[in-house]
């Protein structure tokens, strides 16, 4: 009997290494994958037009994050919390200065799904937010064409001289 419980022990050990062994083979690979544009058409084709009327002095940027653009104040109560408001949300298109690229203009570009309840309530946030932090904000309404002399009207009023 003892040899029988020496030897039984040696088989579930080795079957155990094999069950790590197999499950570090057999590991899941990071679930991430390339997104094929940065850019959805709608926002790819107004991009291309702020850049066919934008002096050389001045730089659109896409997909920025809101918490690069704007922070809470130090020593702000629920400081955290008004953080956690900002830091997953991000803008359409910025207009900054070329140098040293500062933020001059926010520019939302508006489709149907801004017309959702939790859209109206970001939309809402965004604007207050900006205000806040004196960023201008522009919000343009998606369409198939676009009058570029009134977006640029418009976005001129708010770059400082």
């Amino acid at each position: 009997m003892k040899n029988a419980q020496k030897t039984g022990c040696l088989p579930i050990i080795a079957k155990l290494l094999a069950a790590i062994g197999e499950k570090e083979e057999t590991a899941p690979a990071m679930p991430y994958e390339l997104r094929p544009y940065l850019l959805t058409k709608a926002e790819h084709s107004f991009y291309g037009v702020l850049k066919s009327f934008l002096p050389d002095n001045l730089q659109v940027m896409a997909k920025v994050r809101l918490a690069d653009l704007i922070r809470v104040k130090p020593r702000s109560l629920n400081y955290a919390a008004a953080n956690n408001k900002i830091i997953s949300k991000h803008v359409d298109f910025v207009i900054c200065k070329a140098a040293p690229l500062m933020p001059c203009v926010v520019i939302e570009l508006n489709d149907k799904s801004h017309d959702k309840p939790d859209r109206v309530t970001r939309d809402h946030f965004l604007r207050e937010a900006l205000q806040a932090a004196n960023l201008p904000l522009v919000e343009v309404k998606a369409a198939k064409s676009y009058n570029t002399d009134d977006i640029m009207i418009e976005i001129n009023r708010h770059l400082p001289d």
